[in-house]
């Protein structure tokens, strides 16, 4: 989603915690819990850097932005043209949900970069971080401002001293103000400028330490089949927590076993949904922390064969981690099928866009409902083109029945 243009001007903090969860629990009014971390980002703006490419598209209040062979630094970088009569415009150069990781932690909360000043004197910046409710809608931000001295500049922003600062909170967005920091209120150096359609240049942004830049993900052909060889099934075993992003959460339990009778044989990913079970408990099949996304503009389709111990079983799936998940809650029919899903058709608190890099997918059995110790079994999961081979006696591929999923106004 794109914020609107004043989103960094009001809004109160709020405390954020994230899992591989689901739009739903919002809707349900609970709180999932996980470990986040901030990880090393790189935007250089030359051909390729996909991650820094939307950032032309991003400037607001009668800002205007591009990505063009610079005048002053090496290669290509984001320029800004400060237009108009409001001195608080800007760029937002990551927004989420594209954002690939959180911005800021405890212990990575530094960002760098190059930048070229057109101002004849020195003038402030300002970087503003925010989470995934924007500061309009009542989410925190977290602001610090430099002086720049007129042209070439390598600035650097500690966000931990910034107004708003938190070290829990979940940094998702970041946006630059070249030639504003009022909103800083512990900076007290250089005043702004007039306002007079001044070129501004950012380049090879570092946040978090990163020295290279994000690379593309593609969409490779994935199928996990469970069996000895599938090491990206094995990673599934076990609870996720901390730094384990794959594996079960909310008092769902998983293990690799022999496949029920009616399947396709050898091994599937056994889900035992416990009686003390969250009745959001499930499993987070992947999370991809390099390479990898799920779907692009040609690959849509999530395949996989299911084994529900109950009819008419209501049962979710979903991808992209809490908040921005959104999904599919269809009702399983009892014993094996094959069930099929078009990504681009899943719906959330946010939408599908064959632009982003989707990491996550979740999978949530019996969905809301109690736990009872019920087992379910999932096998031969592909998408990104692999495909699931067809159950040996078992109907034709059906369209899972949908009911309604629990989105987020």
């Amino acid at each position: 989603m794109f914020f609107k243009s004043n989103k960094f001007r009001k809004g109160a903090g709020r405390a954020a915690v994230v899992v591989l969860a689901t739009t739903a629990l919002l809707a349900n009014g609970i709180a999932p819990a996980n470990a986040s971390d901030a990880t090393p980002i790189f935007l250089t703006f030359e051909t390729g850097d996909a991650l820094g490419a939307p950032a032309a598209s991003q400037a607001f209040e009668d800002g205007a932005a591009s990505i063009a062979a610079s005048d002053h630094l090496t290669g290509k970088s984001l320029k800004f043209v400060k237009g108009g009569s409001k001195g608080w415009s800007g760029v937002n150069v990551l927004l989420s949900p594209i954002t690939p990781a959180h911005l800021a932690d405890a212990t990575l909360h530094t960002i760098t970069f190059d930048y070229w000043s057109n101002d004849v004197a020195a003038s402030p910046v300002m970087v503003a971080l925010e989470t995934a409710v924007p500061s309009w809608q009542g989410g925190p931000k977290v602001m610090k401002a430099v002086a720049a001295q007129p042209g070439l500049n390598h600035l650097s922003f500690d966000m931990s001293t910034g107004t708003g600062w938190n070290a829990t909170t979940e940094w998702v967005t970041f946006a630059v103000f070249p030639n504003f920091g009022a909103d800083d209120t512990g900076y007290s150096g250089a005043t702004p400028a007039p306002v007079s359609g001044q070129v501004y240049e950012i380049d090879n942004v570092s946040i978090n330490g990163g020295t290279a830049p994000v690379v593309a993900r593609a969409a490779t052909s994935t199928l996990l089949t469970f069996e000895a060889n599938d090491s990206l099934s094995a990673g599934i075993v076990g609870a996720s927590e901390g730094a384990k992003l794959q594996g079960a959460f909310a008092g769902a339990e998983t293990t690799i076993a022999d496949a029920p009778a009616g399947g396709n044989g050898g091994k599937a990913l056994k889900i035992v949904k416990k009686a003390d079970a969250q009745v959001y408990a499930g499993v987070n099949i992947v999370n991809f922390a390099a390479d990898t996304k799920i779907g692009d503009a040609t690959h849509k389709i999530l395949t996989f064969n299911y084994y529900s111990p109950k009819a008419n079983s209501p049962t979710r799936v979903e991808i992209v981690p809490y908040p921005h998940a959104f999904g599919t809650t269809f009702n399983a029919a009892l014993g094996w099928q094959t069930l099929s899903f078009d990504l681009s058709a899943m719906t959330g608190d946010s939408t599908w866009s064959a632009d982003r890099e989707y990491t996550a997918l979740s999978f949530f059995p019996d969905f809301n409902v109690a736990g009872d110790n019920a087992v379910y079994y999932i096998d031969n999961l592909a998408f990104n083109g692999a495909t699931t081979p067809a159950i040996p006696v078992a109907p034709t591929t059906v369209a899972p029945a949908m009911t309604k999923a629990a989105t987020v106004s």
